[in-house]
């Protein structure tokens, strides 16, 4: 996941493996959710992320939507080029489709 605010970019990557370390599906989403719940705390600017279309309606509940490319910002935009072409190219190798959409939570 990539977060951007503001003008800077930080990125932040989270994943998670169920069935790792004995932890089931919901723990793993509960301790992802906890960790996007830390990195937007107090914060005002807007946030742009890159997340696998599939888990994009997820991040509704923290007021993001889904932005085409021509709104983001030319640091993020770059980064989603890259981002789509290592994620076609590991679509490919893994046989399971991954696509990256961006996300944008508005200023607040």
């Amino acid at each position: 996941m990539v977060l951007s605010a503001g003008f800077g970019v930080r990125i932040s990557p989270l994943w998670g493996e169920p069935g790792r370390h004995g932890q089931d599906r919901r723990s793993v989403g509960a301790w992802l959710a906890n960790m996007v719940d830390t990195l937007l705390v107090g914060e005002t600017a807007a946030v742009y992320t890159l997340i696998d279309r599939r888990f994009a309606d997820h991040f509704a509940r923290w007021g993001f939507r889904q932005v085409g490319r021509g709104e983001l910002p030319p640091s993020v935009s770059r980064i989603y080029l890259i981002g789509r072409v290592v994620t076609t190219l590991g679509s490919l190798l893994r046989r399971q489709p991954i696509r990256i959409v961006p996300l944008l939570r508005s200023a607040r």
